[in-house]
């Protein structure tokens, strides 16, 4: 009798601690137990989905239930993060996580979430790197020949980005502030904008995201000058990073990744990292992420969460030295 009053006694308490969490062990036990919503932080049909569609459809398969994409662009992709600090941390909400609304844009636009402490890493998906490219008739041929003309004459050169505060942007204030050069910058309301004008030569290079950029540079349309990693593409091998090139040290790559909001159960995490390392280990996956110019990479909640550490203060001194803001 006293063995089973005991045994009541743990059940009750363990009971009672899983209801002050606000979620049972056969709610954790069943998760994902309806659609899961994963919040874009981009409009449809923009390189986000590259990302966004195998993963949405690989993991509805993997997890037993739809993933479904919310887009909610804006403001560098912190909106999107924004609404998912503040969702419930019940594994149901998760964030499409980039270097724009986690690393970023945070020290560009003011922000009501801590890109680390308002949320609970689950896993890094892929990365993709920024290209630096000229029009195909620029008689600039190299990374050398260009700084030596941007060197001759401080201010004539122009590049253009996606935006003000996007990684192109300050890619460009990182080369300029590591060559020591004066290239005055032209930001677009996105890519395609931009594309009109260094087609048209009315733009001296531009420095844009490899996935968008690379149908152009196989096309002979655009020529490639130095891709933005710090190892080379996958998908464009042949073109160097800057480093080496001579710029030491530079690196401007874009992470994806999911994220949950804090709180979420540890449970559900190691839920979502299992299912997430199966899917970018997925051949099919692999082959098309590095087609369009992004890299598989996985790893576990704690190597995402550093990440996100590491970039966000990484670029807190690069947009404070070029004293960036909207």
């Amino acid at each position: 009798m006293l063995a089973l009053n005991r045994r009541r006694l743990l059940q009750s308490l363990a009971s009672t601690a899983l209801a002050g969490s606000g979620i049972s062990s056969q709610s954790q036990a069943l998760y994902p137990a309806k659609p899961v919503r994963v919040v874009v932080p981009f409009s449809p049909g923009g390189t986000a989905d590259v990302i966004v569609r195998p993963l949405t459809e690989k993991l509805s398969l993997l997890l037993g239930q739809p993933l479904l994409a919310d887009y909610t662009a804006g403001a560098g992709g912190t909106l999107a993060a924004a609404r998912v600090a503040a969702a419930a941390p019940d594994g149901y909400t998760l964030l499409l996580a980039s270097t724009g609304g986690m690393a970023t844009g945070p020290h560009v636009t003011k922000v009501v979430y801590d890109p680390v402490n308002s949320f609970s890493a689950i896993s890094q998906v892929a990365s993709s790197q920024y290209v630096l490219v000229v029009p195909v008739n620029s008689p600039i041929n190299n990374l050398a020949e260009l700084l030596q003309q941007a060197r001759a004459k401080p201010g004539g050169l122009s590049y253009g980005t996606p935006g003000v505060g996007s990684l192109g942007h300050l890619a460009g204030e990182l080369l300029k502030s590591r060559a020591g050069v004066d290239i005055v910058h032209v930001p677009y309301k996105g890519q395609s904008p931009m594309n009109v004008d260094l087609f048209g030569g009315r733009l001296d290079m531009a420095i844009a995201g490899l996935g968008g950029t690379a149908p152009a540079i196989n096309a002979g349309r655009l020529r490639a000058i130095a891709v933005t990693g710090a190892v080379r593409s996958q998908s464009m091998p042949k073109v160097a990073t800057m480093a080496e090139l001579g710029i030491a040290g530079f690196e401007a790559s874009v992470f994806w990744g999911l994220c949950a909001p804090a709180g979420t159960p540890p449970e559900i995490i190691a839920r979502l990292n299992a299912a997430a390392r199966s899917l970018v280990q997925m051949p099919e996956v692999q082959s098309y992420w590095i087609g369009q110019g992004q890299e598989p990479v996985s790893g576990t909640p704690a190597q995402f969460s550093a990440l996100i550490q590491r970039e966000f203060e990484r670029w807190r001194s690069v947009v404070k030295a070029a004293n960036i803001n909207e």
